[in-house]
């Protein structure tokens, strides 16, 4: 689901499933200028009261591999989830914390502005 979000945005897919200095990755993608991300996508196809990054400890591991991957390369990383917390929950404030590691955060569901801003629409079709 992930992945075809990022392809509607208009990205191409470089690689799936791979990993960097042993951080699993579960996507490259780039745009038409040739800008590239890495996507780590988490979440669950259906909609549960903690699905996604509800969870703190979901939060926790994704934030973890991001950061270790912000440390080991230079590439900027994209969070696709399937559901976004609440800011003012621990899960939101642990996503909050996690500004100097991700480029942005992307919600499948519930996520239109998410998904229209720039990093994700514009960024994706004419900044990659």
């Amino acid at each position: 689901m992930a992945v075809e979000r990022v392809r509607e945005a208009g990205a191409v897919i470089e690689r799936l499933d791979f990993a960097i200095d042993g951080f699993p990755v579960d996507a490259q993608v780039s745009g038409e200028n040739g800008r590239k991300f890495l996507v780590l996508a988490r979440g669950t196809p259906d909609e549960q009261t903690r699905s996604g990054l509800r969870r703190s400890d979901t939060v926790q591991k994704v934030g973890y591999m991001a950061g270790q991957l912000a440390r080991c390369q230079k590439i900027p990383i994209l969070l696709l989830v399937s559901d976004l917390p609440e800011r003012s929950t621990k899960s939101g404030h642990y996503l909050a914390a996690l500004t100097n590691d991700v480029w942005d955060v992307v919600s499948y569901r519930g996520d239109l502005r998410g998904f229209q801003r720039p990093v994700c629409q514009a960024d994706v079709r004419h900044l990659l």
